[in-house]
């Protein structure tokens, strides 16, 4: 599903980005953004207990309207090197090892993975703290679909204890929706170049192991879960508009 997402956003950007482009200094205009950048979350909730600092990078397409208001959709990917669950292969390692096909030690190797599909509304105070109607402060709520899990980094098929198909016993996959909230500062230049968007970020998430078993308890894992996620964002925005009356083009 991710995959066919993705693919479906590059394609959308891909048909927008034949669109022309003019000034935005003399009013509120309709234009589309695409925003490309970095969050960095702190876990709250249950998913504290599994992870430490996340990081997400991520491309994020808006149309927004004359009236400022705007919808947005993207796709994050989640990543992060703290993983607090512990004890997870006690039962397959040797004093903290996995024995690969060889007899040899390797390091059970575990970080975070996952990916977010966010969908927003959100709305521009244009000329606050900016130098043209289209930039200022905004707000924005909306909805995601989050998963995450614990990715196993070790050479493929070589510990036959954690092989890919073993490791959906013990990858804790979880998955849910949320609800999000953010609010920054985004700024278009008049001359088209420098624009950006920085911001806080929450959500709420609402998620369940999708596992039909976990190896080392031996017992299904239907817990309801709280994964709260709170952090910032900081992305570049490369704005498409087209106004007919104007000649004038900035890429």
């Amino acid at each position: 599903m991710k995959k066919i997402y993705f693919f479906y956003l590059i394609f959308v950007l891909a048909h927008i980005s034949t669109s022309a482009q003019v000034s935005i200094k003399d009013s509120a205009i309709g234009l589309t953004m695409i925003d490309v950048g970095y969050k960095g979350f702190f876990p709250g909730g249950d998913m504290a207990d599994r992870f430490g600092y996340t990081s997400s990078v991520g491309i994020h397409a808006s149309h927004k309207f004359v009236n400022n208001f705007y919808l947005s959709t993207g796709f994050d990917f989640l990543f992060g090197g703290k993983i607090k669950e512990t004890g997870i292969l006690n039962s397959i390692t040797v004093n903290g090892y996995l024995i690969d096909n060889e007899g040899n030690y390797t390091p059970p190797r575990m970080q975070e993975s996952g990916f977010m599909i966010p969908f927003a509304v959100g709305k521009i105070f244009g000329g606050t703290l900016a130098n043209n109607k289209n930039s200022g402060i905004f707000v924005e709520a909306g909805a995601q679909f989050i998963q995450h899990k614990i990715w196993f980094n070790l050479p493929r098929n070589r510990v036959p204890t954690l092989t890919k198909q073993y490791q959906k016993g013990y990858d804790r996959l979880t998955n849910g929706i949320g609800a999000t909230q953010s609010i920054g500062y985004r700024f278009f230049a008049n001359n088209g170049y420098a624009n950006f968007v920085i911001g806080l970020d929450f959500s709420q998430n609402f998620t369940e192991n999708r596992r039909s078993i976990n190896l080392d308890t031996g017992f299904k894992d239907d817990k309801k879960r709280l994964d709260l996620l709170y952090g910032i964002r900081a992305c570049w925005t490369l704005p498409i508009y087209k106004e007919a009356a104007s000649k004038t083009y900035y890429y």
